[in-house]
């Protein structure tokens, strides 16, 4: 339970700080933020035959995105390129929400 609080704070932590800086980031992790809820909630309720599974699941996945916007964060060349590219669209002016979040949603998903 420990673990599901550090990864919903974190990502509460940064649609904060993003969002009080118009930062579009905050578009995909705050869909994130809501899937992880809903995800977090239905094992808890026991919706899932191999909720260890699926627990361990979410926990590697949410690893993923922030091993990623931390190397992007540190400008450091093992910045997976996709995120890279995410990340940068997010921060244009040249794309809009909507393109903001499916870039990220892609961005997570491959």
């Amino acid at each position: 339970m420990t673990k599901n609080l550090s990864i919903l704070q974190r990502m509460e932590t940064h649609i904060k700080g993003w969002e009080e800086v118009s930062d579009q980031r905050s578009i995909f992790l705050r869909c994130y933020l809501l899937m992880t809820r809903n995800m977090l909630a239905a094992i808890e309720s026991g919706e899932f035959n191999d909720s260890l599974w699926v627990r361990i699941l979410l926990h590697r996945f949410a690893d993923y995105y922030f091993d990623a916007l931390s190397a992007y964060e540190q400008e450091s060349e093992h910045t997976p390129a996709v995120w890279l590219r995410v990340h940068n669209a997010a921060l244009s002016e040249d794309t809009l929400i909507l393109q903001n979040l499916l870039l990220g949603i892609n961005a997570h998903i491959n």
